[in-house]
């Protein structure tokens, strides 16, 4: 398995997340009186004279030479729109459907964060239990300062755990095909937790896939249950994500959805405009280890539904399977600004200036996505195209879409403030 990358170098294996200050950094159920449907939000079709959606997503896809960009916008009320331009496979021309598969990347975290916080509020484990709570078993074989580690410093990057850099060090990892996903993140987590903190947990921040494996080989450790199973039972069957699933959309037996690609800056057999295609005999897989971190695949309706969840939540409105004050932790910056598989963008580094955000981007090589919440807004918006590792144009098309509601501001009765100039170029965020 080919190693993760540090910025500048080389990559197979990469989970990615923007962090809000225009630089890059590489890495991936308790009722309330509210039902699940609440969540699951009515869809309005995208149509010529309602819809800015299409015009926008196809603006984007030629300004960035996409294969296939979807989007969507969601209100607090539950009202979405949603679009689809492009191919499934660059080369041919199989049109991407309205309810094709997507993969997220690093949008899996603020998933995993959510997910675990239903196991927070039933009081199966806190925000503050440590290592050695959770996992007496681990506690001789780990390095003695991990022991005190906290789920919460695992999902805010500062438990002081490192992804692995090399080659070596990933091949170190369990990658054990004929092993489970739980017993190969239990391995993973024992591997890493042994190495020495680079700095002490609580006191040090770096973005690391790994925390969010070890923080689910935790999970598995007290409810007996993996983390997919978990997922399904806890998060996507509760809010009627019924697309939702693991891994890259296209296998052999499924290849009519969304095809990766990569960027190869080399022309030659098998490359169309700067990219190649990688098929479901590819090797690149992400690692079932940090599966946890940005593994998951949906629809862009499940992913906005998924948005509507976290952005009523932001609200302190009534949600399907969280209470208000779970969603205040799941958003509440720590250090660099990153909350629980969140990053909160400070005033003034956005493209919104004034706008309060919470956002996430992933990408695992070959789709890239988005998730951006604007809570005072009432309104979310999401992108994810397969255009291999590109950001600018996720963002791009996440703030377009936000910025094209101008046209309609009665589609989420937009407070009376201005969103500012509709951009036509790309921004960061």
């Amino acid at each position: 398995m080919a190693a993760l990358a540090k910025p500048g170098q080389r990559f197979v294996v990469q989970l990615t997340v923007i962090r809000p200050l225009a630089h890059v950094v590489i890495a991936c159920l308790v009722g309330l009186t509210a039902s699940a449907a609440q969540d699951q939000a009515p869809e309005v079709e995208s149509s010529p004279g309602r819809s800015s959606v299409p015009r926008i997503l196809a603006e984007v896809q030629l300004r960035y030479r996409l294969p296939a960009l979807a989007g969507a916008t969601v209100c607090g009320s539950g009202e979405m729109e949603t679009g689809v331009v492009g191919v499934r496979r660059l080369g041919t021309a199989g049109a991407a459907q309205g309810g094709d598969l997507f993969h997220l990347g690093s949008v899996t975290k603020s998933m995993t964060a959510t997910m675990l916080a239903t196991l927070v509020e039933e009081g199966h484990l806190g925000w503050e239990s440590t290592v050695g709570e959770l996992a007496p078993n681990l506690a001789t074989q780990i390095h003695q300062a991990y022991r005190g580690a906290t789920l919460h410093q695992l999902l805010s990057h500062s438990a002081g755990v490192s992804d692995p850099w090399t080659a070596e060090e990933w091949a170190a990892l369990p990658h054990d095909t004929e092993t489970s996903g739980s017993e190969q993140r239990r391995r993973m987590a024992i591997e890493v937790l042994s190495q020495e903190p680079i700095g002490p947990p609580g006191e040090v921040w770096e973005y690391a896939n790994v925390g969010y494996g070890i923080a689910a080989s935790l999970a598995e450790s007290v409810t007996g249950e993996d983390w997919e199973d978990l997922m399904f039972h806890r998060l996507f069957e509760p809010l009627g994500l019924s697309s939702a699933g693991f891994g890259w959309p296209v296998t052999s037996e499924r290849q009519n959805q969304p095809w990766g690609h990569v960027v190869e800056d080399v022309e030659g057999p098998g490359v169309i405009d700067g990219l190649r295609i990688w098929g479901p005999d590819h090797p690149h897989r992400i690692p079932v280890v940090i599966a946890p971190a940005g593994d998951v695949h949906m629809s862009m309706r499940d992913l906005a539904r998924y948005a509507l969840l976290h952005l009523r939540g932001a609200r302190g409105e009534p949600t399907a399977i969280l209470r208000p004050e779970s969603f205040a932790e799941l958003h509440a910056p720590q250090l660099e600004g990153y909350a629980l598989g969140w990053n909160v963008v400070p005033d003034g580094t956005s493209r919104l200036p004034g706008v309060r955000q919470l956002q996430h981007l992933g990408s695992g090589g070959t789709f890239t996505s988005v998730v951006a919440i604007f809570p005072d807004l009432g309104l979310a918006s999401v992108a994810v195209h397969n255009g291999g590792s590109n950001t600018a144009a996720v963002a791009d098309a996440m703030y377009s879409l936000v910025e094209g509601l101008q046209e309609r501001p009665e589609a989420c009765r937009l407070p009376e403030r201005s969103l500012g100039t509709r951009r036509r170029q790309p921004s960061s965020l």
